[in-house]
């Protein structure tokens, strides 16, 4: 017990706070805190993204992913460490003086939040994607592969890649967690992420609309407070896109909708205003974060931010936003055209 714990506080606190480190330390955030851990979790998919899907193609034994992935973790933490010696004690002291002066606003979307994590991971909801998504990840684990027998007939493919799934498998992340917490990938998608994904992707909304109105908190409270209202009383269906936070939240497609297209938003803002190298890096991991989570992210992310683009190049007239989007979305280009080679 004592053990799964001390994993957990590593995956899941020190793990993102590091990584998100090597971001937010070339920018200019009040809020690093919490960017470190958006931005951390970004990193983690990206790195399962990279390792993943080659290793797949390869037909190699789900081990070696995991080995890989916690290596590589560990690597980037100690590059953090090292970047950010200076800085981590002073992040954490504005953090707490930040809490000396709370506003009453910031308990309410606290409390809020929190119900909405605690219910869904209290009383977990199934649908049949548990037949391919948890079924991919419970056989990663117990029989160490990865996507070469079908889920849902239990029938080894021998010769056809699924095509499908291989250049998005989140579920290849929730076996991951699964396997260094020594719990089932079951318990991992229905109980510990929604605690997890809900207060990121409320983080997200908060880092977007405190952007969007002034960088006032207060502001960006209260539109986290009508958010959360509506995601309560807007989720009449587990297939729109309020149910997909409420109900859905451990699947790869509903952490595209609520967490990383909101961030890509965010970020490319940022890219847009301040126009720093590393804004342009944050949003190349989002877009190889966006390809783990959907297969839907391969397209959606270049569209979203192909859109916004355009407005910035009219409202700039900067020819060269539209070069940088371009290399931002390369991932998604890459991954594209895999898969249609491989189909």
């Amino acid at each position: 017990m004592i053990q799964k714990a001390l994993m957990a506080i590593v995956i899941f606190g020190i793990f993102p706070e590091m990584l998100g480190m090597m971001i937010t330390k070339w920018t200019k955030n009040e809020h690093r805190l919490f960017l470190n851990y958006i931005y951390g979790i970004m990193i983690e998919f990206a790195v399962t993204e990279v390792f993943a899907v080659p290793l797949i193609i390869l037909r190699k034994p789900f081990h070696i992913l995991s080995a890989y992935w916690l290596l590589a973790c560990i690597i980037l933490c100690m590059v953090s460490i090292i970047l950010n010696a200076f800085s981590i004690k002073d992040i954490f002291k504005r953090f707490i003086e930040s809490l000396k002066n709370t506003h009453w606003t910031v308990v309410l979307v606290t409390i809020l939040v929190l119900s909405q994590a605690f219910v869904l991971a209290r009383y977990a909801h199934f649908d049949n994607d548990d037949a391919r998504f948890v079924t991919y990840a419970t056989m990663a684990i117990q029989q160490d592969v990865m996507y070469t027998i079908e889920p849902q007939a239990g029938l080894q493919e021998d010769t056809v890649l699924p095509t499908r799934d291989i250049f998005s498998p989140f579920p290849m992340y929730t076996a991951i967690i699964a396997k260094y917490l020594d719990i089932h990938p079951a318990i991992v998608a229905h109980t510990v992420f929604p605690a997890l994904l809900i207060p990121i992707a409320y983080m997200v909304f908060w880092q977007l609309a405190y952007v969007l109105f002034g960088k006032v908190n207060e502001k960006a409270n209260i539109f986290c407070i009508l958010i959360s209202v509506i995601y309560m009383f807007g989720d009449f269906s587990d297939r729109f896109y309020f149910g997909h936070l409420l109900y859905r939240i451990w699947q790869g497609k509903a952490v595209l909708a609520n967490i990383l297209i909101p961030m890509s938003i965010l970020v490319y803002y940022e890219c847009a205003t301040e126009n720093k190298i590393i804004n342009w890096i944050s949003l190349y991991i989002i877009f190889i974060a966006g390809c783990l989570t959907s297969q839907m992210g391969i397209l959606l992310l270049p569209i979203c931010i192909g859109v916004l683009t355009v407005v910035y190049m009219i409202k700039y007239r900067r020819i060269g936003y539209g070069i940088k989007s371009l290399c931002a979305v390369v991932p998604c280009i890459i991954y594209g055209l895999m898969y249609l080679i491989i189909k």
